[in-house]
């Protein structure tokens, strides 16, 4: 209760002629909110699992108007903005601000929710200690059908703060049990187990009512925790706004947790986390009652799942896949076997996006294969270097490069071997007026796009003549003879003689 205690202090403390501005309620969430809300979620998160919950199943929607969104207006005592300090990251908000949870009605009028949703330990130490008003917004499924929602004010003091649980009851003003026609049902399951489907209704980001599927489970690493113990670890994807959300077990729909924070990622090891509704439900005498783990008995006979249930379950265990390689060929099994339904469309889009980072990872290792061969002296080894870059990566324009380099080398090598051994003559070395000392080996250096190469040409001008060959980085030559202006006469290792320019620094190095 120590909270409770702290807000009811504060409140007493307040300056009776504080000049506080209103609070900016609404369904356009600020600048400000949606910037802390940032804070919270990790940059290499992807986009939330879920779907509205106007395409919910039945039994979904019919939970989901019991679910509403959570906003509470928290302020400074002088009403003045503070700096928000969180994960190495900070920012000035102003005072009121608008902070946005999800929240489920039980009866008698109550919510259950986080008590962060109202003391985060953050805006608690920057300032942000008093609740100036809370609201709750029932039935908020579209934004383009507002007159549907129905909004309750919110008492600002708390019936009960379980810190250690994040858990918090609060008390709507007004009777959302008769017009909403009940409350949440008070079942709850105990038992969990690595693996269990789970159902997450929630309002991410503050928008409008969604629910989690697929990928919601009970995470594998459930069972390293003692029964005896709150913490819930779970895969239902979240972001800011999703605070607060019930947990429910996908088959009987009864409440196994309460959803408090983020932590999921691409990690096969991570997880979301929340607690128990058992421990809740005993700290705060909700009144939830135990369900059997037996199948529900609506029916003597089980349902069959229908083919919309059975592609979502398909698509859930290709996402749960820790090998990339064996993810997409899940992902194109979902597309094969279930054209046309909703998980078809999202696997064919989730499959794109992990071929296009495959290909571009590709690339990446194949252009650095390839500078590496190239930077090899010249002999069987680059040959057979270049060669594996040509085989190894198919399909890459640094393969085509690399066997284009290769078949130069390799006649070059031949008609070394077959040219008659000769006396060489004496020569005296040409004159440059560069400085640079005869036959220096230099090398192709930083060339970029667009044009990421060298041009060798017949004269020394881009004007006139003609482009002999493309020199790439990586690629030798010689400098063999006088310079004009910026270009340089030069010979390549399979013979060939032209010029090239040297009009930027980085773009030819000679060690």
């Amino acid at each position: 209760m120590r909270f409770l205690i702290t807000i009811l202090f504060l409140l007493a403390a307040l300056p009776a002629r504080a000049q506080i501005a209103d609070c900016d309620f609404g369904f356009d969430i600020d600048r400000q909110s949606s910037a802390f809300q940032s804070m919270l979620v990790d940059g290499e998160q992807k986009k939330g699992f879920w779907l509205s919950v106007n395409r919910a199943p039945p039994e979904i929607r019919g939970l989901a108007k019991y679910i509403g969104r959570l906003q509470v207006c928290l302020i400074t005592p002088d009403g003045k903005p503070r700096e928000i300090r969180r994960g190495g990251g900070s920012m000035t908000l102003d005072s009121p601000f608008v902070a946005n949870c999800t929240a489920a009605l039980l009866p008698d009028n109550r919510l259950l929710t986080n008590a962060h949703c109202y003391f985060d330990p953050d805006l608690v130490a920057a300032g942000f200690s008093i609740v100036q008003e809370a609201r709750i917004n029932f039935d908020y499924t579209s934004k383009d059908d507002l007159g549907a929602v129905r909004t309750y004010r919110v008492l600002t003091g708390p019936m009960a703060v379980d810190e250690d649980l994040d858990a918090l009851l609060l008390q709507v003003i007004g009777d959302a049990n008769a017009d909403l026609g009940g409350h949440i049902p008070m079942k709850m399951r105990s038992a969990l187990h690595p693996y269990q489907s789970l159902a997450m209704i929630h309002h991410p980001g503050a928008e409008p009512q969604q629910y989690s599927t697929g990928t919601c489970q009970i995470h594998r690493r459930q069972d390293e925790i003692d029964a005896g113990r709150s913490p819930l670890r779970h895969t239902c994807e979240s972001i800011g706004g999703s605070s607060g959300s019930l947990l429910f077990d996908a088959r009987t729909l009864a409440v196994v947790g309460l959803h408090n924070q983020g932590g999921l990622s691409r990690l096969d090891e991570s997880f979301n986390g929340g607690h128990k509704i058992a421990m809740i439900n005993e700290a705060f005498g909700l009144g939830f009652e135990e369900v059997g783990t037996a199948a529900p008995a609506a029916s003597p006979v089980a349902r069959a799942p229908s083919r919309g249930e059975q592609a979502r379950a398909a698509l859930s265990e290709a996402l749960l896949e820790p090998d990339a390689e064996t993810q997409i060929a899940r992902l194109r099994a979902v597309i094969e076997e279930y054209p046309g339904t909703d998980m078809a469309k999202r696997a064919q889009s989730m499959l794109a996006r992990l071929e296009d980072q495959q290909a571009s990872a590709l690339t990446t290792q194949a252009n650095a294969a390839l500078t590496e061969a190239l930077l090899m002296p010249e002999g069987a080894a680059k040959l057979t270097a270049l060669q594996a870059v040509a085989r190894d990566y198919a399909g890459t324009t640094a393969a085509v490069n690399a066997g284009d380099a290769a078949r130069r080398l390799e006649a070059s090598m031949q008609a070394a071997q077959a040219a008659p051994a000769v006396q060489p003559r004496v020569q005296a070395a040409p004159r440059e007026t560069t400085g640079q000392p005869s036959l220096r080996v230099c090398y192709v250096n930083d060339v970029r796009p667009p044009d990421a190469y060298l041009a060798l040409r017949s004269q020394p001008s881009s004007r006139s003549g003609s482009r002999l060959r493309l020199l790439y980085k990586g690629e030798s030559f010689s400098m063999v003879g006088p310079r004009q202006d910026d270009w340089h006469l030069v010979t390549t290792p399979d013979g060939m003689q032209g010029w090239v320019s040297w009009a930027k620094s980085r773009w030819i190095t000679c060690p």
